[in-house]
């Protein structure tokens, strides 16, 4: 089976186990890919090719394994995937909500960090030493509570219910069985297992 008629194509019929492993495999993959996503482009333009990567996996890649594990149960399959839009949507938008909130606050402070490293380094006596050591601890701290902030606890709260309305809604793709035998999209996957 290609990769194209698995993640782009409608078409035909996934079983349950097959589409965990087809799913699971798709986020090892976009994660890898992201990952080196941000090794090589800049802050701002990782931000633009992650978000397209994530729209293009959302709009096209997840509707097809979700239309054909929809189609395994004897349904068309739309009415499932605009709820699943609407909650990868949000959850995506919150992340990246966090992630810009982290580009504008953490660059600053990393400047200021490895300055008083460089001046850690130069110090010639034991309370220069002990007088940068506490502004690093001080910076350490600074950068704890804007970490902690009501805007990431409150988002970090938001992505932890949309990650379990996620699972509820994902869990009769997952879970429930597909319908036996030939049904209107094509012949049963398990079928050959079976005989």
């Amino acid at each position: 089976m290609n990769l194209k008629k698995i993640y782009l194509s409608r078409e035909w019929r996934l079983s349950r186990a097959k589409f965990f492993w087809y799913l699971f495999l798709l986020g090892i993959a976009l994660s890898i890919v992201n990952y080196f996503f941000g090794l090589v482009f800049p802050s701002l333009v990782y931000v633009i090719v992650s978000t397209l990567l994530w729209l293009a996996a959302l709009f096209f890649i997840y509707p097809a394994l979700i239309y054909k594990r929809q189609h395994d149960r004897n349904d068309d399959g739309k009415s499932k995937l605009k709820w699943i839009w609407i909650v990868f949507g949000i959850s995506y938008i919150l992340s990246l909500i966090s992630s810009i909130v982290t580009m504008i606050t953490l660059p600053s402070m990393q400047t200021e960090a490895q300055h008083l490293v460089q001046q850690l380094q130069t110090a010639t006596t034991t309370w220069e030493q002990a007088k940068i050591s506490q502004d690093i601890l001080a910076l350490q701290q600074k950068a704890v509570s804007q970490v902690f902030t009501p805007l990431y606890i409150s988002i970090s709260i938001a992505m932890i219910v949309f990650s379990i309305w996620s699972i509820v809604l994902l869990r009769p793709l997952l879970f429930a069985k597909g319908t036996i035998w030939h049904n209107q999209y094509g012949a049963d996957p398990l079928e050959k297992k079976k005989k």
